[in-house]
């Protein structure tokens, strides 16, 4: 499954309510999750909603994300989807593909088969291909909860654009949507450099649970820990022989780095007292193996409480 994914499906499932009238061109009275089971197979839609017009009219909103399907193999999946969903709910359907990476090229959702009598059957579906909507376009619709699908989108001034979708993004009251929109936008940005702004012009609690970002504290703590053990392990080898003095001096960089990005984290997701301080403190001191600091770090990223993150590195977790 693309890295993308799964952060738009929970993205357009949580912020429905703004995405459906944009998708649909139209107000919308209502939208909720439809319970549709296609069939008894493995087949499942991404997402499926039944939206209520602010006409009152019902229909069913049928939405795909595809980054790798041809366009020829997609257009069967939705005849399947869509003939299924219609024989379990008879009422109006919109289906919409959202092709990403590239996806789908030459695919206009405009579909027939023909017998030898001529058509015998006809179906349609919507495109949208992110990558072909301008950054601006999405800006100029004033609709914070759409802005995290920018990093998609297609840039003509790049750091501009996206310092104001985030500045925009930032201005919601509500905390808790405020961070699931910055941490979609962070999930669905390939370029470093851009993840990199977007965190420099937001707070760290914002977006610490996205996936790129504790991908990249990863990578910059291995890279920190090579270094480190190389420098160590260079000095000490001269001493001692290079051979072990590398060894141990790589097993110490890579100790003293895990506790220092530990302690880094959790300053940052938690109100870290002295007395708490001084405690992580004093726990850390006390491990030195390299394979269980590195299961607390990746714990420090997730855990939901420092109370939570005390018991479980007493108690010992599971190398990751």
């Amino acid at each position: 499954m693309p890295p993308t994914d799964e952060p738009l499906k929970r993205y357009f499932h949580d912020f429905i309510e703004d995405i459906a009238p944009w998708i649909l061109k139209q107000p919308i009275l209502s939208v909720e999750d439809s319970n549709i089971e296609l069939s008894t197979t493995n087949i499942k839609a991404d997402n499926v909603f039944k939206v209520i017009l602010i006409n009152g009219e019902a229909l069913i909103l049928h939405i795909e994300f595809e980054a790798a399907t041809k366009a020829e193999e997609m257009k069967w999946r939705m005849l399947d989807y869509m003939s299924r969903i219609l024989r379990k709910e008879r009422m109006r359907l919109t289906s919409v593909v959202f092709y990403l990476n590239q996806a789908g090229k030459g695919d206009t959702g405009q579909h027939q088969a023909q017998s030898l009598e001529g058509l015998c059957l006809s179906w349609s579906y919507q495109v949208i291909r992110l990558e072909e909507l301008a950054a601006k376009d999405l800006l100029a619709l004033e609709k914070p909860t759409l802005l995290s699908l920018i990093g998609l989108c297609k840039f003509e001034e790049p750091e501009k654009e996206l310092r104001q979708a985030v500045a925009r993004i930032r201005e919601e009251s509500d905390n808790e949507d405020k961070r699931l929109l910055l941490n979609t936008l962070i999930s669905l940005i390939r370029d470093k450099e851009l993840i990199r702004m977007v965190q420099e012009w937001s707070s760290t609690s914002e977006y610490l649970d996205s996936l790129p970002f504790r991908q990249m504290m990863r990578e910059e703590v291995l890279a920190k820990e090579r270094e480190e053990g190389h420098a160590e392990g260079h000095a000490e080898g001269h001493a001692e022989g290079h051979a072990e003095g590398h060894a141990e001096g790589h097993a110490d960089g890579t100790i003293d780095t895990l506790r220092e990005n530990i302690m880094s984290v959790l300053m940052v997701r938690f109100e870290v007292v002295d007395e708490i301080r001084k405690e992580c403190d004093e726990l850390l001191a006390s491990i030195e193996e390299v394979a269980l600091l590195q299961g607390l770090f990746q714990l420090s990223l997730t855990v939901q409480s420092l109370g939570n993150f005390l018991l479980r590195a007493k108690e010992g977790i599971s190398p990751c």
